[in-house]
């Protein structure tokens, strides 16, 4: 997982497959759990030119309780909610954001409900 600017309400785990030898890291992945309605991440970033960016997040539900996320860019919400389903997954956020400025900007990922647990969190420039 890479390491956000600010967490609120989250941790980072590692997780190992069943069976690996205690010390062997040759397999593991480390994601952030957020928990809580108050939980959230965020991320500064710095685009090095105005474009339009697909924001695409590996993420799964922790727990038996359903998991939903919003994704927010400088504050304000971008796209409903994604929810989180069981097992690792690649979901994007339908809604693209457009015409992103070549300054200074914060993405949130914040915890709507149940426990998020996030992998992996891409900007793919459109």
């Amino acid at each position: 997982a890479a390491v956000a600017d600010y967490v609120q309400e989250g941790e980072i785990l590692t997780e190992f497959p069943a069976g690996q030898a205690n010390g062997d890291f040759t397999e593991f992945i480390s994601y952030l759990q957020l928990e809580g309605e108050d939980a959230c991440a965020k991320y500064d970033f710095h685009p090095r030119e105005t474009a339009t960016y697909q924001v695409q997040l590996t993420a799964r539900k922790g727990g038996n309780s359903a998991a939903r996320v919003s994704i927010l860019l400088d504050g304000k919400a971008i796209g409903a909610p994604i929810s989180l389903s069981n097992g690792w997954k690649d979901v994007s956020l339908k809604q693209v954001l457009k015409d992103v400025s070549s300054s200074s900007h914060t993405l949130t990922i914040k915890a709507i409900s149940g426990t998020c647990e996030i992998d992996r969190i891409h900007l793919i420039k459109q």
